[in-house]
């Protein structure tokens, strides 16, 4: 740039930023866009200016202006106005200016500034925004802006005699500044322990309480429909089970005085083990029904919310590495805050209920851990694993204080973590297979009364009905009819041991083969045009027969033990399917690794 268009330049931009026809904020601005552009040239002009403006301007544009480029002539020299969260009055007897604050920068560092004139040490809060000078030595002035986004911490406690709290940060408790919003929560007692705030570790601050979510438990009640099971009517032989899950639930409802009386736990936690079809699920649909009922009677009210958690695994696992276990974590904090809501009674008394959380096949997301690398599909597992015991053995205690009934149900139970299933299994029940009074009971539950019975020469129903279950557990069970094996299991130690029909038994099995006998005699009297047909012992025996022969075609080695009973710690290393006489079954040979 030469001399002459420097001077033209020079002239031109005084002119502008001195004229009285433009407006002060427009100038201001163009006049820190020139300081903020860095050219060299620029800001020779602009320190140029101060010199001109004296004789060029009104004086109260003047100070104006002057004001506002000496401050941008100094932050461009020294730095900008730099933040900080302000904690309080400094301690101790410091040097230089008085009073001094303590203010800790977003980096983390502690400072002591002093404060410029105007800007009062009463007027400020911990928490706030205080902005220093360059060099963080003095504040030039406030804010009352305090962060809203930021990483989020359980409230634990305020330390007494302070202005610190506790918070737990992935089950570690950490310390931290509190702000008057924090301060003040706690001093109402809106804050509480367990509560969520927002927090800052660099600067070891804690903001702002979190809102409850008051409607996240809604995303994982169950909705369906209320189950009608009553085990009197509906299950042949009830497990006992059953029997001690609604007297410990008796107790958390209306006998309270008595658990804390010998501090008992509030939580019930039942682990259902057993093959598919043995009865589990029937139980957990008898337990709900009981279970709404005892709410019913506790307050009093016909029409309540669920107060059902299921944990289906669909709805939990992600394919986003660590989105898996942040959802389980949400379940948990709508468990929690399900369980910590207060239900108003009839009678107007205000407590808390039961929450019944429902882990089925819970081998699914408690499979024992990998012992090598943690990356993949089992690495993954292992997280959500985690989760699961620490917030089922809550670090701060909150969750033990909730009454609980936790249920779960494994067909493998020997897959599941030793540490998950000491949680999930207070009490353990084994569901077996039927044996001959289990096959009579469940017979005499799924087969009404009021069905239609093959006639006998003038036999009674009644009669007829309890004939048609003897001949049936009879064919299964007499050893007057003792039926030939259907398959032998070789086991890897050379041990061989056969199964037959009646080892294969379980409630739905029955079920299916009785449904499947309904069937036929319905298909049968459509067809024939008969009123008179009815339901006898040889139809559903050869339906079940039937139903048997085809699990027996599924067995392979590796699956054995889903369908019939196999010696624990032994593995099958061969499955050899025996013909049966008139040759329902064919002979087929597998062989395991």
């Amino acid at each position: 740039m030469t001399d002459t268009n420097s001077a033209a330049k020079v002239n031109k931009m005084v002119s502008m930023l001195l004229s009285s026809e433009k407006p002060l904020e427009v100038r201001a601005n163009l006049l820190l866009g020139i300081l903020q552009s860095g050219d060299p040239a620029m800001l020779a002009i602009a320190k140029g200016l101060l010199g001109k403006m004296e004789s060029a301007a009104p004086a109260a544009e003047l100070d104006e202006l002057k004001s506002r480029l000496q401050q941008a002539l100094a932050e461009l020299e020294q730095g900008g106005v730099r933040p900080s969260t302000f904690i309080g009055k400094a301690d101790g007897e410091l040097p230089g200016p008085k009073p001094r604050a303590q203010v800790v920068t977003p980096d983390g560092q502690l400072r002591f500034p002093f404060l410029r004139e105007g800007v009062k040490l009463d007027d400020l809060c911990p928490g706030m925004t205080a902005y220093l000078d360059a060099k963080g030595a003095v504040i030039l002035g406030y804010s009352q802006m305090i962060p809203k986004v930021g990483p989020q911490a359980q409230f634990v406690r305020q330390l007494p005699g302070t202005e610190q709290i506790e918070v737990s940060v992935r089950d570690e408790v950490v310390t931290l500044y509190a702000s008057s919003a924090i301060l003040d929560a706690v001093s109402d007692g809106e804050l509480k322990r367990g509560d969520k705030v927002l927090i800052c570790p660099q600067r070891q601050f804690a903001f702002h309480k979190i809102p409850a979510d008051t409607d996240r438990h809604h995303r994982f009640v169950d909705r369906n429909h209320l189950p009608n099971v009553h085990p009197g009517r509906d299950i042949g032989n009830p497990h006992p089970c059953l029997g001690w899950l609604c007297h410990r639930t008796r107790v958390l409802l209306f006998r309270d005085d008595l658990r804390q009386r010998f501090a008992q736990r509030p939580r019930v936690s039942l682990l259902m083990t057993g093959p598919t079809g043995s009865g589990k699920t029937l139980t957990i649909k008898a337990f709900l029904t009981m279970f709404a009922q005892m709410l019913r009677e506790r307050t009093g009210l016909e029409d309540m919310e669920s107060r059902v958690i299921r944990v289906k695994m669909s709805e939990h696992l992600s394919e986003w590495l660590g989105r898996s276990d942040k959802n389980f974590d949400q379940l948990f904090d709508d468990i929690q805050a399900l369980a910590s809501e207060q239900i108003e009674t009839a009678t107007g008394e205000r407590i808390q209920l039961p929450v019944t959380v429902i882990f089925e096949e819970v081998e699914g997301i408690a499979r024992r851990r990998s012992d090598g690398d943690h990356d993949g599909a089992s690495g993954a597992m292992d997280r959500i694993l985690g989760t699961l015991l620490q917030r089922l053995d809550d670090p701060l205690d909150e969750m033990s204080k909730l009454s609980l009934i936790l249920i779960s149900t494994s067909n493998k139970p020997e897959m599941i973590d030793s540490a998950m299933q000491r949680r999930l299994g207070a009490k353990v029940a084994c569901f077996k297979r039927l044996d001959r009074d289990g096959l009579a009971a469940v017979l005499s539950k799924k087969i009404k009364p009021d069905y239609p019975f093959a006639a006998c020469n003038g036999t009674p129903q009644e009669r007829l009905r309890e004939q048609l279950i003897d001949e049936v557990v009879a064919a299964l069970f007499s050893p007057a009819n003792e039926p030939s094996p259907l398959v032998e299991l070789t086991l890897r130690d050379g041990q061989k041991i056969e199964r037959y029909s009646r080892d294969f038994l379980t409630g739905a099995l029955i079920e299916q083969a009785l449904t499947d006998a309904i069937d036929q005699l319905i298909s049968y009297a459509e067809k024939s045009g008969r009123d008179d047909v009815g339901l006898d012992g040889g139809t559903l025996t050869d339906c079940l027969q039937r139903q048997i022969e085809v699990l027996a075609e599924n067995i392979v080695p590796f699956n054995a033990g889903d369908y019939v009973d196999v010696p624990e710690h032994t593995q099958v290393a061969h499955v050899r399917r025996i013909p049966r006489t008139g040759g329902r079954l064919s002979q087929l040979v597998a062989t395991g690794a």
